[in-house]
């Protein structure tokens, strides 16, 4: 291991680029497809928020991975020069819920009076916020279990997705 990598930092950070890759690219094959493409940009979104709860659903050790990537991150202070790969492949996703949102406002689908970057950041962070959280400490208390976890990654995204549409 330390032929290819100089520190637990380095080896830490390609980890989790390839772990990114490998879990965005089981999902991302159904937005290009045509039947995606010829939603609107509403539907595209309900697509989109669709997968983030398969995701949820399917990738509980990803989520907890994400999470304590983060604090290791933070606790080892890595630079964000060292990050670059990491967070591009974070940011390879994000064409397809920019181009949702843009599908959205041009053929009045969606509505909304911040930029589109504001609004991807937003949603992005909301729900993958709540999808860490929920996966690493969902149970902790007997009151947690009153809403599935599921159900309520679920009901956020439809929550955000009906402050976004024009209906």
């Amino acid at each position: 291991i330390y032929r290819y990598f100089e520190t637990k930092a380095e080896l830490a950070v390609s980890a989790g680029t390839v772990y990114w890759q490998m879990v965005a690219g089981k999902y991302t094959d159904v937005l290009s497809q045509k039947d995606y493409q010829e939603q609107s940009g509403l539907r595209q979104m309900e697509w989109i928020f669709h997968i983030y709860s398969e995701i949820f659903e399917k990738e509980f050790l990803f989520l907890k991975f994400i999470q304590e990537f983060d604090i290791f991150i933070q606790r080892y202070h890595i630079s964000k020069e060292h990050l670059e790969n990491y967070e591009e492949q974070i940011l390879n996703l994000r064409p397809y819920m920019t181009n949702a949102l843009e599908k959205g406002l041009r053929d009045g689908s969606l509505i909304f009076s911040y930029t589109v970057d504001e609004i991807y950041f937003s949603i992005t962070h909301t729900l993958l916020s709540l999808m860490q959280k929920l996966a690493c400490s969902g149970h902790i208390l007997s009151s947690d279990e009153r809403v599935g976890l599921a159900l309520q990654v679920e009901i956020t995204g439809g929550l955000l997705l009906k402050g976004l549409s024009s209906e």
